[in-house]
């Protein structure tokens, strides 16, 4: 099986499981978006360990990320945990210190690596669940859904207008993929999406199309933003999770760094 077929295989599983949580209640879609993060979590981690040697790294990562979700489930009305979480941070570092026996030399830049992971994660990312409320219907997933379609449409108009007229790169220190003509032609598919479903979204076209630029920007920069990453661990992909695309971040890294940016656009421009 080719590595173009199989990408295309497990494409078409994520948009299924996708849709099948979009069709499914809140709480079925607070699991799927929590297990994307947490799963996030553990390999950005993972990453980070491979220059500072933490053995409990990931679990604790993905612990704290599970309890910065833990206030979005539907009907939990107990924000306290948010402190928690902080809470559950600083017993993260007292375990790894204390029980794992890791030099604090290796624990401190182990902190500030991984404690600025699992807040873009838990924070950044958890705003996508913000995209979702309340559930009263298909009109309610307008946010998330133009969201999600102008990031798609961002990255395949990127893509295939790179291939065809792609030149000057991009960002060629971090990703030799990316060319400016590519990201030009992304803008430009996004805006022709955010127009489309303007209407749907409840938005005047000039405010779609303001929020489609964004968005389409906002991709880019989250897909920089986990190459570098990836770039700095000396790793091709996140993990091997997905067959064919890699890890959970490099699939839905544009999602979660746009995702800050969807919801303020929503809540300024509706």
């Amino acid at each position: 099986m080719s590595n173009l077929t199989l990408r295309v295989l497990s494409a078409a599983v994520l948009l299924l499981v996708g849709f099948g949580a979009l069709l499914l209640d809140l709480r079925a879609r607070w699991i799927v978006l929590t297990a994307v993060l947490v799963l996030g979590a553990w390999e950005l981690s993972r990453l980070a360990g491979r220059k500072f040697a933490a053995p409990v790294a990931p679990w604790l990562a993905s612990i704290a990320v599970f309890l910065l979700c833990v206030p979005h489930f539907p009907g939990f009305a107990a924000p306290v945990l948010w402190n928690w979480a902080v809470v559950a941070l600083s017993l993260a570092v007292l375990i790894a210190v204390a029980f794992a026996r890791i030099p604090i030399t290796v624990v401190a830049p182990w902190i500030l690596i991984n404690g600025f992971a699992v807040g873009y994660l838990g924070l950044w990312g958890g705003k996508i669940f913000e995209l979702m409320y309340p559930f009263t219907g298909w009109e309610s997933l307008a946010p998330f859904v133009f969201t999600l379609a102008c990031i798609a449409a961002a990255d395949t108009g990127a893509y295939f207008t790179g291939r065809a007229f792609g030149k000057r790169k991009l960002a060629p220190s971090i990703s030799s993929g990316k060319t400016r003509e590519g990201a030009v032609g992304g803008v430009v598919a996004s805006l022709v999406v955010a127009a489309l479903l303007s209407r749907y979204a409840g938005l005047s076209i000039p405010s779609a199309l303001l929020l489609g630029a964004v968005l389409a920007a906002a991709s880019v920069m989250g897909d920089l933003f986990i190459s570098a990453y990836k770039r700095w661990a000396n790793a091709k992909d996140t993990s091997a999770i997905i067959p064919g695309h890699g890890g959970v971040m490099d699939r839905f890294d544009a999602l979660i760094f746009a995702a800050p940016f969807a919801w303020l656009g929503f809540q300024v421009l509706s």
